[in-house]
């Protein structure tokens, strides 16, 4: 009916800066991105960005408080590994556990610049938007970069898989959408 409901807006008093990228696990866990860069003198967490995961009982835990500027953000098709990009040019692998807590597993790739939008197939293959190569790179889940997608023409911002048979990849660029078809799904397919 078009109300807004806020699910969360903060985390210890402090209002969150401008959230961005969100996955959301099966068991309702919305593990999201925290970035300041977009939060426009708007007080809030400060210099302090990060991931937040917001647990179905509404209650907020930090899962990485020491990232610069996190954006893009996805889930492993079987949901125990949650993947992050960074402004500094890094993806970050978390592993997580049946109670939607996280552990840090190091770091994924290193595609050495900022990583936008993510999204992965069901294959477990993780697609990252690099807006400043205008292009998706594709990592496999030990982090083997795989292929990269280029020819948008534009800074590459968000991606995601939709489709009849989800094997439509989706791509935002600088106010253009661009469609293509895959072999392969994404997930959750």
């Amino acid at each position: 009916d078009g109300t807004r409901l806020s699910l969360a807006n903060s985390y210890l008093g402090k209002t969150f800066n401008s959230p961005n990228d969100l996955a959301v696990r099966n068991d309702g866990t919305i593990y999201f991105t925290d970035p300041n860069y977009q939060r426009d003198g708007r007080e809030g967490q400060g210099p302090v960005t990060g991931v937040y995961a917001l647990r179905p009982d509404k209650t907020v835990i930090p899962v990485d408080l020491s990232l610069r500027q996190p954006n893009g953000i996805a889930l492993s098709p079987d949901q125990t590994v949650l993947y992050v990009g960074s402004a500094d040019g890094k993806v970050f692998r978390y592993q997580v556990d049946s109670d939607s807590s996280t552990r840090s597993d190091g770091i994924l790739a290193t595609p050495g610049k900022g990583i936008d939008g993510m999204a992965v197939d069901c294959a477990g293959n993780l697609y990252a938007t690099i807006p400043s190569e205008q292009a998706v790179h594709v990592y496999t889940p030990t982090g083997v970069l795989l292929s990269k997608i280029t020819g948008f023409g534009f800074n590459t911002t968000n991606i995601a898989f939709g489709g009849k048979d989800k094997n439509t990849m989706f791509v935002t660029a600088a106010g253009h959408v661009f469609q293509l078809q895959l072999k392969i799904p994404g997930s959750p397919y």
